[in-house]
């Protein structure tokens, strides 16, 4: 008896199931994979990495290194040596010869964290756990999550957010987003690619070319060329022809204008499907940002999309060779003295709520205590250059001209100084920033991102990331992953 490729009894035939858990942490991802565990009904392996400064930046180790896989702290856990969050979801995941493969199983799910690291706005793009979260759902097709404490500090609670992610791994399971069977896409499928509300769709009637020089241009390398997709009809939505802005129906006479057909969309129902087929296939992966002491009864969940968050005045600069009578130290205080006279002198800066991503509740603060003055550099950048226009507003071109073209009149430093910068937050309706820092105690900030950049055949369209965002009304987690499958 075959069982379902959704839920029910454990199969009677092929590998047995098991989800991967990538941490760094053994207590904490033990405690993570009893979490997993208990929501899934699967076993768990897990698989540690290194937290030393040679893989605190994360990233790939070289083509060819060697990491050597041994036996962890408890049963069912394994630790990479010398190996990176990224290595980790790599030779864990990898449906070949990773881990859970090597072992036996088929793995159903990665749960990349819990980490301490902030993974909301624009530093996800950067962040190790979310680039082993892509790195995991792109080298073995298999859905995946990854769970964060948006915070620096190495004391913060993850217990908030590892009932958060074992919320949402329920909330899953008992509306059948996933196969607890086994992956759907793993190893990746290539063709034909998948075309509900991707970009794989382009040219086809759903997702139609602005015009017809673009679309003529674009597709002649492909058809000139040979290309054995557009002969297969694989990569046009299995139709030889391609659909430009409106065309005449099949049924309709050329010419007619009751005869042109507009850009069918799917409705709302259909693209929450489409992203449950993005989620299994691991073309989507899900972020869950929750508060240092997060709490489902008092806090709950929000559907969100990336924030308005970015960081300005990272570099500090050091003038002076090493051993000169004025010190790095003397030099830096320096700096911080020009830096504070220069604020207190701006008319164009502001002074916004202090958001601590430390904070034990990871919450804005409120009153004059609790605020940070931020510069707007590019405002004095403008007004600068408004300042030497209007200062000699009788300079010729060429005089113009030699002007830019004059030697700088400063020093390059000796070193420069990288930190953590100010961080810079603006309100954004829906954004996870604004979730997780909600005054009064944030909500668990639940994102679904991109696995391929913008463009590629897998990418979601538009239509279907604006339909992530939509809630359920019940919990807040996103409707596509709280909706039962029809």
């Amino acid at each position: 008896v075959v069982a379902s490729a959704i839920s029910g009894p454990p199969r009677s035939s092929g590998p047995p199931p098991a989800a991967l858990v990538v941490g760094h942490d053994a207590e904490e991802t033990r405690a993570t994979a009893d979490a997993v565990s208990r929501a899934l009904g699967v076993r768990v392996v897990c698989l540690l990495h290194d937290d030393t400064e040679a893989t605190s930046r994360g990233g790939l180790c070289p083509s060819g290194s060697r990491l050597k896989c041994e036996p962890g702290p408890f049963p069912g856990c394994w630790r990479l040596v010398g190996g990176s969050a990224e290595d980790a979801a790599v030779c864990g995941a990898d449906p070949t010869a990773g881990l859970v493969t090597s072992l036996g199983f088929s793995c159903v799910l990665c749960v990349v964290g819990i980490s301490r690291e902030p993974c909301l706005g624009e530093d996800y793009s950067g962040a190790k756990t979310t680039r082993a979260g892509k790195r995991a759902a792109v080298v073995s097709g298999v859905p995946t999550i990854v769970a964060c404490v948006p915070t620096t500090s190495n004391d913060a609670p993850v217990d908030g957010a590892r009932d958060a992610l074992e919320k949402v791994l329920q909330t899953m399971r008992s509306n059948d987003v996933f196969s607890r069977e086994g992956p759907s896409n793993s190893p990746r499928s290539h063709f034909p690619f998948p075309q509900r509300d991707r970009w794989a769709s382009l040219g086809t009637r759903a997702f139609p070319w602005p015009d017809e020089n673009m679309a003529v241009s674009f597709m002649a390398d492909a058809r000139d060329g040979g290309d054995f997709a557009a002969k297969d009809c694989w990569s046009l939505g299995n139709s030889a022809e391609f659909f430009v802005g409106q065309a005449p129906r099949n049924d309709g006479e050329k010419g007619s204008d009751d005869a042109l057909y507009t850009r069918h969309t799917y409705d709302a129902k259909s693209m929450r499907r489409s992203l449950r087929e993005a989620f299994r296939d691991g073309d989507v992966f899900v972020c869950v940002s929750a508060p240092p002491k997060w709490s489902k009864e008092k806090n709950g969940f929000a559907a969100c999309r990336p924030g308005v968050l970015w960081r300005q005045e990272r570099v500090a600069a050091e003038f002076g060779e090493p051993g000169s009578v004025r010190s790095e130290t003397l030099a830096l205080e320096d700096d911080r003295d020009r830096n504070r006279n220069r604020n207190e002198n701006d008319a164009f800066g502001r002074t916004l709520p202090l958001n601590t991503l430390g904070d034990s509740l990871g919450c804005a603060g409120s009153g004059t205590g609790d605020a940070r003055f931020v510069r707007q550099l590019a405002t004095e950048r403008l007004v600068a250059e408004n300042g030497r226009h209007v200062a000699s507003p009788d300079i010729t071109s060429d005089e113009r001209r030699d002007l830019y073209r004059a030697p700088p009149r400063g020093s390059a430093p000796s070193f420069f100084v990288v930190g953590g910068g100010v961080v810079v937050a603006d309100e954004c309706a829906g954004g996870d920033v604004d979730a997780v820092f909600r005054k009064g105690g944030g909500a668990a900030a639940v994102t679904t991102h991109q696995t391929w950049p913008a463009g590629h055949p897998f990418f979601m369209t538009q239509d279907a990331q604006l339909e992530s965002l939509r809630s359920c009304g019940e919990t807040g987690l996103p409707l596509w992953l709280a909706e039962e499958e029809e």
